[in-house]
């Protein structure tokens, strides 16, 4: 449900973004019960009817606009442009919907080196990190022009391409990682015993935004707050054996890169360094 959402924002199809939503809301009404009966799961059932049938509904329309375009070869450069049009998309829509401000910088990604069998994973990682982007890390423009930065935030993608992995890093300048937030919600999940974590390094905390059910966000919304995007792509990446390096700094910048290997396999490692705010995971 939270990639059908993902993917529905992402073609700004709000009504399937509304309902995979209620969907989510729905599944956890059923996971807050004590005692789970078979009756709990009639209204998914329902819902779940409801969704199948919209989304023949549409593959019916996207059947009959392929039977036009089957004639046409479309070639790798033109996909490739189009990922980079659907996710520049995604960045304008959310930011128009949350009131930010915000520009897509793609000039050093190389889509085209983009093997073909990663394309699909690529593009949910994208979808999670705008997502987290805009709703957690960048800030209002007032908030901005408050902090002494641009009001306009800047996103920035970039790819790094060698014979053995295949590598991208994403960028926003907002306020960094909310190290204090997290950690309190370390505290009140009570997953941790408290004096331990009132000695963890800020490297330590960000490592939370990896776990489930750990977010920053105030309230759940079509956006954020169930903790789950960032949790989900990592397992994800962990499959194909690559790895996440988180960096930031208070108030200035987030940056993810990924790291997924392409004939070797790399072992997945969790490291990091007091010096700096960086982790891979």
């Amino acid at each position: 449900m939270h990639l059908i959402k993902g993917n529905a924002t992402l073609l700004d199809l709000k009504f399937f973004a509304d309902l995979a939503h209620q969907f989510e809301e729905r599944i956890n009404e059923v996971k807050r019960n004590t005692q789970i009966q078979a009756s709990d799961f009639i209204p998914l059932v329902l819902r779940l009817g409801e969704l199948k049938q919209r989304l023949q509904e549409v593959k019916k329309i996207i059947d009959r606009m392929s039977s036009y375009h089957q004639h046409f070869q479309v070639k790798k450069s033109e996909e490739s442009d189009l990922l980079l049009r659907s996710i520049k998309n995604l960045v304008q829509n959310l930011a128009k919907d949350l009131g930010k401000e915000v520009e897509f910088n793609h000039s050093n990604f190389q889509s085209v080196s983009l093997p073909y069998q990663y394309r699909l994973l690529v593009k949910e990682i994208l979808i999670q990190f705008v997502r987290n982007a805009l709703y957690h890390g960048i800030e209002y423009p007032q908030d901005r022009i408050r902090n002494k930065k641009r009001p306009l935030a800047t996103i920035t993608l970039s790819t790094e391409v060698s014979e053995n992995v295949y590598k991208f890093t994403f960028r926003d300048d907002g306020r960094g990682i909310q190290i204090d937030k997290l950690r309190q919600l370390a505290i009140t999940s009570k997953k941790y015993p408290q004096k331990e974590i009132e000695f963890w390094s800020d490297d330590q905390i960000a490592q939370l935004i990896f776990e489930p059910e750990f977010t920053t966000a105030e309230e759940v919304s079509h956006f954020a707050g169930r903790g789950i995007g960032l949790d989900i792509i990592y397992q994800k990446i962990v499959k194909q054996k690559g790895n996440i390096k988180l960096v930031f700094e208070k108030g200035n910048f987030c940056e993810f890169e990924v790291t997924i290997p392409l004939k070797k396999v790399r072992k997945i490692s969790r490291t990091r360094s007091k010096k700096s705010r960086q982790i891979t995971v």
